[in-house]
């Protein structure tokens, strides 16, 4: 009893010091610093603001909490101690600093004006995270009398970095104070709430200063390192002005101008292409080839006009999709080293040029729907994995606000040894290709969407709002239905034409032949969705038979997610969970 009354002794002298924090970020003042670096400045304060929270949300300081009575609150205390000092106390800023500040008191009403804030990232945090921000207003109210608040005559942008940094040391001291499932915890919470502000932010700038708060990147922190990546693309993607979304703002010069040295150089590969260990060129689809000496994959694009004017809008879209693609470096993008573009007017197509995998085999490429009707046999824990790693894929690019746009089940894609079967192709890792044209989703843009209406087979990756001529401008939705799509093939092992044709549609396939050659629909005839065979009770129980409820829930999430609200960025939320959801799998 007498160690439990000291426990919560100390705690409380841990939590008003804890309070004392809290609204030493809310009010500390800015002046002198302002412009970019300044904004820097305020979103690391924000972050560690809201690190802080949390630790006191895992420690039980905030309501309705009980503090944790295996945590030591002796170093608790005086970690926090700390962290009030360098943010209210003239004398540690003067000492550690050599800052010329003086410390003043602000009036309790002053200190209860709390509203959320309206832009930026503190905006965004308090949008993704609102519980946040309404615990430290109650934190902030529920301390009486005058607070403190801090100005600086004068605070440079080393001095601001250092600040910064000193506090979140002192905030990772706290963190290791939590036992090691809480640690976790508070790490993936972390995760998940930078990549929803990359997702969010809607100007270069505004990635910049999020980026000065991403974890540091190491060899073994891959989640750090692949929403670092996301952002990096993010930035690329706001500096070419491609795929803005409505809230985004076009990048300043003087910014673009700053940033221009993270911008990818897209180049145009003029030698002649030649065959690949013998193989004809057919200037279609995604194949090998050799440029110079070195061996390259093209991915393939018609222009379908030889038209001078048309062809030099079909090229600045390829420069675009190129400079995106060569911004994907990272792993957790699954795509090969982008190298440029290759021009054939000749043949009224664009290529894309991507690094072989290496130059010391004969390397072949086979699709995951060529792969299905080839290999009989292939372990579900294989399967979970594909489905896993295309979902992580989609998620990436999400992230960076960029639409895949055309993915389906040839879009996955397996490179192996030339001499070694599918079934061996299939065990090495997938890479993701086929991305769609980058462009604003407008009316005026989807006129570079490769959209062949007589392709019905893969209008079956298609959501039912984005197909014909009366769809919708494309969306992050539309990409999850094609992942849901592929999850469905992946559970099967079929290709999704067959697998509606079995549950969903007879004679599915005799009827797209005959409109394929006719290059019409039948009457009152629309193709099946899955929609239909999520509606299909022996489907579903077939499904769950094959692969177990969380991966049907899995495919739910895909096929049934909400279209954003007008004007808003679809949250990332579903999508995480599908990634966590194939990932808590067993088989």
């Amino acid at each position: 009893m007498e160690v439990a009354a000291g426990v919560v002794g100390i705690a409380s002298f841990a939590f008003q010091t804890f309070q004392g924090c809290v609204q030493a970020f809310q009010f500390v003042e800015r002046a002198q610093l302002i412009g970019y670096d300044g904004e820097v400045f305020r979103t690391g304060l924000l972050w560690e603001r809201y690190r802080l929270m949390q630790w006191g949300q895992r420690a039980g300081l905030l309501e309705k909490g009980t503090p944790d009575a295996s945590l030591n609150w002796d170093f608790a205390k005086i970690f926090l101690e700390q962290i009030d000092g360098l943010l209210t106390s003239a004398d540690a800023l003067k000492k550690r600093y050599g800052l010329d500040v003086s410390v003043e008191e602000i009036e309790e009403e002053q200190s209860r004006d709390l509203q959320p804030p309206e832009k930026g990232i503190p905006a965004f945090i308090a949008k993704l995270r609102p519980e946040i921000h309404t615990a430290a207003g109650k934190v902030i109210q529920s301390r009486n009398g005058p607070m403190k608040r801090v100005r600086w005559a004068a605070l440079g942008k080393s001095d601001a970095e250092r600040l910064v940094k000193d506090i979140a040391q002192l905030n990772d001291r706290l963190v290791m104070l939590l036992d090691s499932a809480d640690r976790e915890r508070r790490k993936a919470e972390d995760e998940k709430l930078l990549r929803g502000l990359v997702s969010l932010t809607t100007t270069a700038m505004q990635v910049s200063q999020l980026e000065t708060v991403l974890p540091v990147v190491t060899e073994k922190k891959k989640t750090a390192a692949a929403i670092a990546a996301a952002a990096h693309l993010k930035q690329v993607r706001l500096l070419l002005g491609t795929d803005k979304r409505a809230d985004e703002i076009r990048t300043q010069p003087s910014v673009q101008a700053r940033e221009a040295a993270r911008m990818p150089v897209v180049k145009a590969m003029k030698r002649t292409l030649r065959p690949y260990h013998g193989q004809e060129l057919t200037y279609t689809g995604l194949e090998f080839a050799v440029h110079g000496v070195q061996p390259v994959i093209i991915q393939w694009k018609a222009s379908n006009s030889s038209d001078k004017q048309e062809w030099t809008k079909h090229e600045q879209q390829i420069k675009l999709l190129v400079a995106l693609l060569s911004a994907m470096e990272d792993p957790s993008f699954r795509s090969l080293p982008c190298l440029g573009h290759y021009p054939a007017p000749n043949q009224t197509c664009y290529g894309i040029v991507y690094a072989a995998p290496d130059d010391k085999h004969a390397w072949q490429l086979t699709s995951l729907y060529d792969i299905i009707p080839a290999v009989q046999d292939v372990s579900l824990a294989k399967r979970l994995e594909i489905a896993k790693a295309v979902a992580e894929t989609i998620l990436q690019l999400h992230t960076a606000g960029w639409l895949h746009k055309s993915l389906k089940s040839e879009s996955v894609v397996f490179f192996a040894d030339k001499e070694v079967s599918a079934g061996k192709a299939i065990q090495s890792d997938p890479f993701v290709f086929g991305y769609d044209y980058a462009r604003p989703d407008s009316t005026e843009g989807a006129v570079y969407t490769q959209w062949s209406e007589a392709n019905l087979a893969g209008d079956l990756y298609r959501h039912p709002n984005a197909q014909g001529h009366d769809r919708e401008t494309y969306q992050k939705r539309f990409d999850m239905y094609a992942l849901g799509c592929i999850f469905v093939e992946l559970l099967f092992w079929k290709r999704l034409v067959d697998i509606h044709a079995e549950w969903t549609c007879p004679g599915l396939m005799a009827t797209m032949e005959v409109a394929q050659k006719t290059n019409t629909m039948p009457e009152g005839w629309k193709l099946p969705s899955m929609m239909e065979l999520l509606e299909n009770g022996a489907a579903v129980a077939r499904m769950t038979h094959l692969a177990g409820e969380k991966y049907i829930k899995a495919v739910r999430t895909c096929v049934f997610i909400d279209k954003a609200e007008e004007g808003q960025e679809a949250s990332l939320e579903e999508e995480i969970e599908v990634v966590e959801t194939l990932g808590s799998c067993r088989v």
